[in-house]
């Protein structure tokens, strides 16, 4: 079983939230977008995608889905499809799921003010068991929920590497966009859910599911680890060489001379 690396995660995340709680946050706060910002509209039309209910819904019924099926009556090679897709709805559910339960319990620890506050008291004002949304801005919840689903895909799927980040990141700053977070709270949040899919990719390669851990420093993929079955998995690679060559790149068209 490979180690569960915190030390090295902890002292970054801290570092990083620190540089932006001390440079970022109060700029962001002092400099609000307006509502008819174009910046605020795209931000409130794509933030609500940072809820929780984003994965938990679609995996939750992926879960129950599995569980009605007679699985006895398979043939082998769709047990094994359908323990993988089993197996990826619960370890996404799980990431998002226990990194929100933490990010809740600290937010409620913590009680800091979200920046429509700010004009009142300030970027670092602190008011702990308020239970009072008002109070409850570091960290950021929705960004939990971005980087946790990101790592998890990413990992799952290395292809999806830089797209899950990129859509991670703007998830998350929409937050900032939108005046409900500051900076600090979304890249905190971005981390610890990042790192609970991380370890919960460790614990599912102890476990034999899902993640290998034994030839590099994160979990890759099994070789086993399919979701859709081979037949379409092989048109998909023939589409591929017909239309990207081996490469990957697009292939060009080659126009030959006719005989005069």
């Amino acid at each position: 079983m490979g180690r569960i690396a915190w030390k090295w995660p902890l002292t970054v995340a801290f570092a990083i939230v620190l540089f932006t709680l001390f440079t970022i946050d109060t700029y962001f706060a002092a400099n609000r977008l307006t509502a008819n910002s174009p910046l605020f509209v795209q931000a409130l039309a794509w933030t609500h995608w940072g809820k929780s209910a984003t994965i938990l819904v679609p995996t939750a019924c992926l879960l129950i889905a599995s569980s009605l099926v007679a699985w006895r009556r398979l043939r082998p090679r769709t047990q094994l499809l359908l323990l993988n897709q089993t197996a990826m709805s619960a370890y996404l559910l799980l990431s998002v799921l226990l990194s929100g339960l933490v990010v809740n319990l600290l937010k409620q620890m913590i009680g800091r003010a979200r920046p429509s506050l700010y004009p009142e008291l300030g970027a670092y004002h602190l008011d702990p068991w308020t239970l009072h949304t008002r109070f409850a801005s570091f960290p950021s919840g929705h960004s939990s929920v971005a980087g946790a689903a990101a790592m998890g895909l990413a990992l799952l799927f290395p292809a999806l590497r830089v797209p899950a980040l990129i859509l991670a990141l703007w998830l998350a700053t929409t937050r900032v966009f939108v005046g409900s977070h500051f900076m600090s709270d979304v890249f905190a949040g971005l981390m610890i859910g990042a790192w609970f899919a991380y370890a919960l990719a460790i614990v599912c390669a102890s476990h034999g599911l899902l993640f290998d851990v034994s030839q590099a420093i994160l979990p890759t993929p099994k070789k086993t680890f399919h979701i859709v079955p081979a037949g379409m998995r092989a048109e998909w690679r023939g589409m591929r060489r017909r239309y990207f060559g081996r490469s990957g790149r697009p292939v060009e068209s080659v126009r030959v001379p006719l005989p005069s």
